[in-house]
């Protein structure tokens, strides 16, 4: 049953004012203080108050007075709960401390790349003179060993580190992630990057035994994979599908199944969960008969559910899915009836009281908006079509689940990760039968592995399910025009997307509201052609800060010029050029090689590219150095800002001995 009252879903209205007050928090860079908290206690006091004297004061008939408390206090409740929770405003945080030498705990699986080791670890405690001082804070910490050395570290290692650590940095280029602001909503300020020499392992088994069990169990089933499945992609698929291990899995691959808008698949999430749930009912089947044994089937379901979750990393979207299955198992075990935005409601609260941060966790949002979205859209998308067939009904309802989940999360989707899969019907539809196949054959296959040495039946039905679900999204990604590319739409833009959908939605009601959503989209249109036409007159050229390499773009248009030592398929490049070149919605680039050019010509602006170690001889407007370990940027004897520089760049007037002219 669906709420349309705001009385049925009260937790739905609480988590809205929880999370208005953590974005409030985040976005002002609030700190623990003394009068966000005392107003917070304040308030908790009067609503005490009103509790115990609801009736005698006859505040049933101030229903304002008292939803105004109630809404403020949990708004406040989100900017104390998160202020508090920023470590690095605890006057114990391991960054006000002096040290010399750092003991940290390994707080996950280090990931292991060639012969570097990254992982993240909590500060315990900081030594000075011989002297321990207690601490925290998280740091993330990379390392160059030997593969051999750095397959001995895990999680739960105690570690003695020197305190040799930066604060993390911010992007040095326009459109490059962010990715400072990404670990500092999971409370990470600084990193560290040691010598072999400088780590030495003190402790072990000294992390969460609960979290220590569930990596151990599934490093052995990822292992089971590994043994028993020859295919490397199906190995990949089916250890990032079934237990969330991605350490496996190829690029492309990933590729493959964004661009054919089948990502959701592979990050384990509600449907997973959803599937676990129906494979774990079908087993325990037979104590449907009595109430007792009903009850105990609540309970082992709840259990391996969790056990699930907590051996796929407890990622949100996996964590709510469990919440919400959990709440509506125990609710059918008494009969009870349940409200499902209700529970959503609720589940996002729990998880935000545990960490607010997960607020701003793309894969949060997309799971809360997508099963909002699926609960409240997709009945209305599948009531628009009744097939009389048993076989078109089905297909039709996965079509309308599809339907559903790309409206409702397609704006963000554009807004994250700048792309929109145009065929996601057809892999969507395709992909449902396999990934299920694959989900109950993997858990068949892991069950029979762990009793049986010969499990060869089931290693091949899985593997060959893999590979036949590859093949076919890799068939549908080749179809010419199966991906919109270089979405770069602004919060404004998202705006007027869901103001439109909104509307588009309660046009039942009343058909204003479709005037309304075509006035939106008439905005929406505006804007985007205003943009387009500034993109096509775009005259810009951009040099970029890219460590240990030179790299320069000039934008005429959609056509751009690549002067650089890099090439399109170093990491580098593609971190740190192409989301600018995406943002100015480049389509045709021309690599030119830097060694090649020793000046070139722009608007009628020399720009002379050296090392600074020889003095052209040809007067010339710019000079391109990379002599200076830090950016600056002189303009007539004036340093800019240095938080606007994307390279080192000197204004001043040389001579060069060749100019190098580039004409559009």
């Amino acid at each position: 049953m669906l709420a349309y009252y705001k009385t049925e879903v009260p937790f739905l209205r609480l988590v809205l004012a929880f999370g208005l007050g953590i974005i409030v928090s985040v976005c002002l860079n609030l700190a623990p203080s003394f009068p966000i908290n005392f107003t917070f206690y304040c308030l908790i006091a009067l609503c005490l108050w009103s509790a115990l004297t609801y009736k005698k004061a006859k505040l049933y008939l101030k229903r304002p007075f008292t939803g105004a408390l109630i809404y403020s206090t949990v708004f406040f409740a989100g900017i104390s709960i998160s202020n508090q929770r920023k470590e690095i405003y605890h006057e114990q945080h391991f960054s006000r401390l002096k040290a010399e030498k750092l003991v940290v705990l390994i707080n996950e699986k280090p990931k292991i790349n060639k012969n570097y080791v990254s992982f993240l670890a909590q500060v315990k405690a900081t030594v000075k003179d011989k002297k321990l001082e207690d601490c925290k804070g998280k740091l993330l910490i990379s390392c160059r060993m030997d593969s051999a050395k750095s397959a001995t570290l895990t999680y739960g290692d105690v570690l003695l580190v020197d305190a040799d650590y930066k604060e993390t940095e911010a992007p040095k280029n326009p459109a490059e992630f962010n990715y400072k602001r990404y670990l500092q909503l999971q409370n990470i300020y600084h990193k560290s990057f040691l010598q072999a020499q400088k780590l030495q392992k003190i402790g072990s088994d000294c992390g969460n035994p609960i979290i220590d069990f569930a990596l151990r169990f599934r490093e052995a089933q990822v292992a089971k994979f590994n043994a028993h499945l020859q295919n490397n992609e199906a190995k990949a698929v089916a250890s990032t599908l079934i237990l969330g291990y991605r350490a496996q899995l190829d690029h492309a691959l990933m590729l493959t199944y964004s661009n054919t808008g089948t990502m959701h698949v592979l990050s384990v999430s509600g449907m997973h969960v959803a599937i676990v749930a129906g494979f774990l009912s079908f087993l325990l089947s037979f104590m449907n008969k009595k109430r007792s044994t009903r009850l105990l089937k609540t309970i082992l379901m709840v259990t391996l559910i969790w056990f699930y979750a907590l051996t796929t990393g407890l990622a949100p979207s996996v964590t709510r899915a469990a919440i919400m299955i959990s709440f509506v198992l125990i609710a059918k075990a008494y009969g009870k009836r349940v409200n499902v935005f209700n529970i959503l409601g609720l589940s996002a609260l729990m998880l935000l009281i545990y960490n607010p941060f997960y607020l701003f966790d793309v894969g949060f949002q997309l799971s809360y908006i997508a099963v909002g979205g699926l609960i409240f859209i997709y009945p209305k998308i599948k009531n628009c079509y009744c097939p009389q067939n048993y076989f078109v009904g089905q297909i039709w309802s996965v079509m309308a689940v599809s339907i559903a989940a790309q409206l409702i999360t397609a704006p963000f989707s554009m807004f994250y990760f700048h792309q929109f899969p145009v065929y996601f019907l057809l892999s969507n539809v395709f992909i449902v039968l396999p990934a299920a196949v694959v989900m109950y054959v993997g858990f068949v296959f892991l069950s029979l592995a762990s009793v049986f040495p010969n499990v060869e039946v089931p290693a091949k039905a899985l593997e060959y399910a893999i590979v036949f679900m590859n093949e076919g999204l890799k068939k549908i990604e080749v179809i010419p025009h199966g991906s919109i590319n270089q979405l770069w739409h602004g919060f404004f833009e998202i705006g007027l997307l869901y103001a439109a959908l909104f509307c588009i939605i309660c046009a039942h009601k009343n058909i204003r509201y479709l005037r309304l959503s075509c006035l939106f989209l008439a905005v929406f249109v505006c804007r985007l052609s205003y943009l387009e036409f500034t993109k096509m007159q775009q005259q810009n050229l951009m040099v970029f800060n890219v460590p240990k390499h030179r790299a320069l773009a000039l934008l005429n248009g959609r056509d751009a010029i690549v002067v650089s030592d890099l090439s399109t398929t170093d990491n580098a490049f593609q971190f740190s050029v192409k989301p600018y070149l995406d943002s100015c919605q480049v389509q045709n680039i021309k690599m030119v090689d830097i060694g090649q050019v020793q000046a070139l010509k722009f608007k009628n602006t020399k720009l002379y590219i050296g090392s600074g170690e020889n003095t052209p001889t040809i007067k010339t407007d710019w000079l391109l150095s990379r002599v200076a370990k830090k950016s600056q940027v002189y303009y007539h004897n004036n340093t800019l800002s240095e938080n606007n520089l994307y390279s080192n760049i000197y204004i001043n007037n040389f001579n060069v001995n060749k100019a190098t002219e580039f004409k559009w």
